[in-house]
């Protein structure tokens, strides 16, 4: 059977989010330095605009420890490099890695495309776009981003301004079905936490006040009550031990 001469098609297009470590894990090798990356930005024509910035305060979680269990929950991560880019043309992935002496997988395209992607990046790589929020992960500085030819801030409140009207009217709609949600079928104020945490925090005492309303009206009061009495020594952990028994035992759905 005849080998195929199709080849593979390299992934591409205008917008690159880069990962990399700035020393090898193992050897402690200079992998790749913010100077660098700088000079690479400056270098190369086709890179429109950009940003970089090294994370050093980032942690593994619990799913970074399932994966791996050298990474106990709660260390700090090796610092690394992000690197974001939008390109005046379409560029694959393997010429945008050769730029910085890197291998193609280190280099990811956005989930969103054009505009929103680029924008979105931009929001990751300081740990302020919805899904970093929601994780909870560290916050860094828009002092600590390095660009080329790009406002940082402005640039991102620029493109949120020139949104806000549409995302006003879909948080709006959205928030009212929330609302509905909470008082007419019972929506736990946990799940709606987990499913629009932004809207959550800012909404929070109007859903808490709704909330409350739907319980008084429409919760049945318990058969039987039961009563824990927890004593000790001041500092042996009374109070974890009450913040302990009151998850075991609490409504699975976090009411």
């Amino acid at each position: 059977m005849p080998k195929s001469t199709e080849t593979k098609k390299v992934p591409g297009g205008r917008v690159f989010h880069i990962v990399t470590q700035i020393n090898h894990p193992i050897t402690g090798e200079e992998l790749l330095t913010r100077d660098q990356v700088m000079e690479t930005f400056n270098k190369r024509a086709l890179i429109k605009c950009a940003a970089t910035i090294e994370h050093n305060q980032d942690t593994y979680t619990e799913e970074d420890e399932e994966l791996d269990p050298s990474h106990k929950t709660g260390t700090l991560k090796k610092p690394h490099l992000h690197i974001v880019i939008k390109t005046d043309k379409y560029l694959n992935v393997e010429q945008v890695s050769a730029w910085f002496g890197l291998e193609p997988n280190f280099v990811h395209l956005p989930r969103y495309k054009g505009e929103k992607g680029f924008v979105d990046a931009l929001m990751y790589i300081i740990h302020e776009n919805e899904a970093s929020i929601k994780a909870g992960k560290y916050h860094y500085s828009d002092d600590e981003v390095f660009t080329k030819n790009l406002e940082f801030r402005k640039y991102i409140d620029d493109y949120k301004s020139s949104t806000e009207s549409n995302s006003f009217k879909k948080d709006s709609a959205k928030i009212k079905e929330i609302r509905e949600g909470i008082f007419l079928n019972g929506d736990t104020l946990f799940s709606v936490k987990n499913k629009e945490p932004i809207i959550y925090m800012n909404n929070f005492t109007g859903f808490r006040n709704l909330r409350n309303e739907y319980l008084v009206m429409n919760a049945a009061m318990p058969d039987y009550k039961i009563n824990f009495y927890i004593c000790g020594s001041g500092g042996v952990g009374k109070g974890l031990c009450s913040k302990a028994l009151a998850r075991a035992l609490i409504d699975p759905e976090r009411s």
